[in-house]
């Protein structure tokens, strides 16, 4: 069986573990130049708005799944572009130049009441996690609060294409953030 790391450029399977990449999920408000009016031209101009800001993101060294898409207007949602991709953070502590990050739940953990459902069967107290849910009352963590206030940051830096009160929400690592209609949460909080 061959070895799976032959160069010395290639790190080994233990010790490609230092990063951990987080996913995220950001829909940016866009207002596209209407142009002429018609529909086709419209259409255009978004295609060309996400080719720019995919563009930018790529420069600046985001981990983004390319391509950058976008929806046009429909109801009271504006137009809007969506990106997926990954905030890399370093798993290796402060002291040796790395961020510290630890793979571990974004949102605290609430107490489950767990009924007995069956005859006989006792009722009990669970402490549990369901992963970000506004209707369970769970809050993100500050680990999660700073990187997603990091991560706005780094996009609205990566291009000029939107302002910082364009990015109208974020789910990062299942945690959403933003409109309060599609159930998110304050940035600010």
């Amino acid at each position: 069986m061959p070895n799976l790391s032959t160069s010395p450029t290639q790190p080994a399977p233990w010790g490609a573990r230092t990063n951990t990449f987080v996913p995220f999920t950001v829909h940016i408000r866009i207002v596209p130049d209407r142009a002429t009016g018609k529909r086709w031209s419209l259409w255009r101009n978004l295609e060309k708005i996400s080719l720019r800001v995919e563009n930018d993101f790529v420069a600046a060294g985001l981990n983004i799944a390319t391509p950058v898409a976008f929806t046009p207007q429909v109801g009271d949602f504006s137009a809007r572009l969506t990106i997926i991709g990954f905030l890399e953070r370093s798993q290796l502590s402060i002291a040796d130049g790395g961020d510290g990050r630890k793979v571990e739940s974004p949102t605290t953990s609430i107490d489950f009441i767990h009924s007995g459902t069956d005859p006989d069967e006792k009722t009990a107290l669970v402490d549990g996690n369901r992963g970000g849910s506004l209707s369970e009352a769970q809050d993100p963590t500050s680990t999660v609060m700073d990187e997603v206030v990091l991560l706005r940051d780094l996009l609205n830096a990566s291009s000029d294409q939107f302002e910082l009160n364009d990015i109208v929400h974020i789910e990062y690592n299942g945690v959403k953030y933003g409109l309060k209609k599609q159930g998110g949460r304050s940035f600010n909080s």
